[in-house]
């Protein structure tokens, strides 16, 4: 009954949403634009290393409660630990569209720094000896989580072409729910059935520390060619 509630009020307020910017569009969709989308090697890069980041997490979300459970701790412990996944996404969505600077170098700088919590947070679930350590460990979910996917989201609107955003959009979107949910949901569970949740976690930080330098070398090759090209505009001008 709650859910049902829930999403009867998430569809009557779709009905209230501002239907966006009709403008016409300059260019029309062709299979050949779309295509586009592909050949942008930075954004292909990028959604790649998405996936190396994104499958330690649906790997966390898909077994936490089970090893919340395995550490002693109680239904009211997982409740309390899903609270805290939640309760400062919200804020850090708003402070990022307020301040953060929407250039590309900028953002790259941003998820690389992610990147790297994001592996001192499957580090420190690795070494957790009760419940109530993991619940103050997953409050760093809403700030990694939420900065990392509002951050994403910004950097494939600048990657992709206007006229193909919805496309890119949904490219990096299917590398966040759906191959890392599959990923997560049997490599996953294979590892946490036969290697321990400890040493699960262990892999996932080793995995993203291979993201982090991922995105490192990405931030840097974008910066080199983003000089090069002001280089070769000032020489022509």
């Amino acid at each position: 009954m709650v859910f049902d509630v829930m999403l009867l009020f998430a569809i009557f307020f779709t009905f209230l949403m501002p239907s966006g910017n009709e403008r016409a569009q300059t260019e029309k969709f062709t299979n050949k634009g779309y295509l586009m989308v592909f050949r942008n090697k930075y954004f292909l890069i990028f959604v790649c290393l998405g996936v190396l980041i994104s499958i330690p997490n649906s790997i966390n979300t898909t077994f936490l409660s089970i090893y919340i459970k395995g550490l002693g701790g109680s239904d009211t412990v997982v409740g309390w630990s899903a609270f805290a996944t939640a309760i400062l996404e919200v804020p850090v969505f708003l402070l990022l569209d307020r301040y953060l600077k929407k250039n590309s170098r900028t953002m790259l700088t941003w998820l690389t720094v992610i990147c790297l919590l994001f592996s001192a947070r499957w580090l420190l679930m690795s070494v957790a000896v009760s419940a109530i350590q993991v619940i103050f460990i997953q409050l760093l979910h809403s700030i990694i989580f939420g900065g990392y996917y509002y951050i994403g989201t910004q950097l494939t609107s600048h990657l992709v072409p206007g006229e193909y955003r919805s496309s890119g959009q949904a490219v990096y979107g299917l590398t966040w729910g759906g191959i890392s949910g599959i990923v997560a949901g049997i490599l996953g569970g294979w590892m946490f059935e036969n290697l321990g949740a400890s040493v699960l976690y262990r892999i996932c930080f080793g995995i993203t520390i291979c993201g982090f330098i991922g995105f490192f070398l990405l931030r840097h090759s974008f910066r080199t060619t983003e000089n090069q090209v002001n280089t070769q505009s000032k020489q022509f001008n």
